[in-house]
């Protein structure tokens, strides 16, 4: 088994507890372990699930200025689907247009920044 992988910044209590899958928080999807995660602070490891749309081994952070993909495992996420509140203000949930359309999700807004996009898994 691999060590658990400390997770900072916020974490809903439902994919902390187990209830909803850790990558895109599905309640409705059969849902198996997927690793353990540490929050700063605590020694507990939190065992958490997946329904399968992430491999195992994306449990990891994203890497430091990637836009990490809601629905896939790719970098070069190029749009926002959902805001949702946070204690800390609000947290922009982001895809790659091609992830949200193959779901039917509209998206809010598009990134404009030139930042190099990668082709996203199917």
């Amino acid at each position: 088994m691999t060590a658990p992988v400390l997770v900072e910044g916020h974490v809903s209590l439902a994919r902390l507890h187990g209830r909803a899958c850790w990558h895109c928080g599905a309640v409705t999807r059969t849902l198996v372990p997927a690793g353990a995660v540490l929050r700063p602070g605590s020694a507990r490891e939190w065992q958490v699930v997946s329904c399968g749309c992430r491999p195992a081994t994306s449990l990891r952070p994203p890497a430091s200025g990637t836009r990490s993909c809601t629905y896939c495992t790719q970098p070069g996420a190029d749009c926002c689907v959902r805001v949702q509140p946070d204690p800390q203000g609000e947290r922009h949930i982001l895809a790659h247009q091609v992830c949200a359309a193959v779901r039917g999700v509209s998206w809010w807004y598009v990134f404009t920044d030139g930042a190099p996009r990668t082709e996203a898994a199917q």
